[in-house]
Parts: structure tokens; C-alpha cells; sequence
């Protein structure tokens, strides 16, 4: 288990579907600060993903998982505070939501103590400390031998697409790889503090496909699993896949 730098409090939320997620702060933090933009950013890409599936987990179909942000907002003058509706995702999205603010704290040393309430959380105990497992069987069929810090994603369609198709698995991936450049894919053999990842280029688009050149490439494996779910929303919502290579 990962020894986190400040305290983590675990409440069950009675009604379904609702997290919130309370951040104390060790100082006020004014609003036009830059760790509150730092704060923000993942949280909305973290929202994003779990709006797209990608939280599903092994248990939950992609097209039933999602996530809507009801409401964010500082709290007098040292707690953000958000709220989300119709969460629907495995348990282990708690553990890459802590991981982000991990993350953060070792970036500015900001944070006090997070409180976290939600019906996934029984007895007042963390639940499971994994990244979401990728949903199966897919649709499409899928490729992964990355075994380098240098990455290719590559997305083939079953059909050619227009610019708006392209755009919308491109802003998909930004949401993932957000999450992924917040520290949020950690685990006990890639700690918060250590992992990495870069786009190494432009994405390249052509009309059957999309490609995401990766770099210095250091994250647990099962945030690929993230991806999977993703593109499996996708799949069914936007334009069918063929394959996925990840290599």
C-alpha cells in the first residue's frame, strides 16, 4: 500500500451515485493562485474520463459507467470542495483520484487532508488500492507490447472518418493523458512521485486512423486498462474501432 503524505478520510455516502470530495489546504489559497489552477485541471480531465468510461472497471460496461460534476467550489479559504452525480465506476477510481492529489502535494506541499464521501466506500474503510481493470470482451481487437519508455497508440477504424470523429477521440485521449501527466496511474511499483509520460509528437491523423506518439513513458500497466474502457464508449458512441495497437 502506498504511504500517502497526508490524512485521507473515508465516509459512506447514503445516497447512490454521489462523491464528494472535500481538500483541505495547509494555507488560504487564494483564487487566482496557481495551485488552484493545478488543482483544477486534473479534476476536470479526472471528470472526463469518468464521463467516457474509462472507470468501469472489469465489472461495469463502459456504456453504463459515467460521471457528472454537480458542482466545485472553495470553501472559505483554505477547502475546494466537489460534488459529482451518477458516478457509476469500480471502487478503484478512489485510489487514482488520491494518487492525483499525491501527486499534487509533492508538487507544492499544499495539502492538509482529504475527506471523501461516497456509497462506494463501506465501513468507513479505503476500498481496493488498484487501478480499474479494462472491461472485456471488447469489441475491437487489441494489441499491447509496450515495453519501452517510447510509446505508439494507435487507433484503426473500421471505416474513414470525418474531422469532428478524429477531434473527439483526440480530446478522449487529452482527458486520459491528463490524468496520466497528474500522477493518477500510480501504483506500488510506479509511486506517485516517480511516474512520467510525454507526448513525443503532434497526434497524426488519417481518414482510418489515429496515432499518439508517447515518451518517457512511466506508468502502472493497468492504465492502458483506462484507455481500453475509453475507446470502448467510443466505439459505440462516436465511430466503430478495428484495432488498437499499443506498442
Amino acid at each position: 500500500m502506498i504511504t500517502r503524505p497526508f490524512s485521507i478520510t473515508y465516509q459512506h455516502h447514503t445516497e447512490p451515485g454521489m462523491l464528494e470530495v472535500k481538500v483541505a489546504f495547509k494555507e488560504a489559497l487564494p483564487s487566482d493562485s496557481k495551485h488552484l489552477n493545478a488543482l483544477l485541471f486534473p479534476m476536470e480531465a479526472f471528470c472526463k474520463v469518468g464521463f467516457l468510461g474509462g472507470f468501469s472497471g472489469d465489472t461495469i460496461s463502459p456504456m453504463k459507467s459515467t460521471m457528472e460534476l454537480e458542482d466545485a467550489r472553495l470553501v472559505g479559504t483554505n477547502e475546494y470542495r466537489w460534488l459529482f452525480k451518477n458516478v457509476k465506476a469500480d471502487p478503484g477510481i478512489l485510489f487514482v483520484l488520491v494518487n492525483v492529489f499525491h501527486r499534487m502535494h509533492i508538487r507544492y506541499s499544499m495539502l492538509d487532508g482529504i475527506r471523501i464521501i461516497s456509497n462506494i466506500v463501506k465501513n468507513q474503510e479505503a476500498p481496493i488500492q488498484e487501478i480499474p481493470l479494462s472491461y472485456s470482451p471488447s469489441p475491437f481487437e487489441i494489441t499491447y507490447n509496450a515495453g519501452s519508455s517510447e510509446i505508439l497508440i494507435e487507433v484503426e477504424f473500421e471505416n474513414d472518418q470525418g474531422e469532428s470523429v478524429l477531434k473527439e477521440f483526440e480530446d478522449a485521449f487529452d482527458s486520459w493523458l491528463a490524468i496520466a501527466v497528474s500522477g493518477g496511474f500510480a501504483d506500488e511499483d510506479h509511486l506517485p512521485g516517480q511516474t512520467s509520460i510525454y507526448p513525443a509528437d503532434d497526434p497524426r491523423s488519417f481518414p482510418d486512423g489515429i496515432m499518439f506518439p508517447l515518451d518517457d513513458v512511466y506508468i502502472a500497466d493497468q492504465a492502458y486498462d483506462c484507455l481500453e474502457n475509453i475507446f470502448y464508449k467510443l466505439h459505440f458512441k462516436v465511430a466503430r474501432i478495428a484495432s488498437l495497437l499499443i506498442y
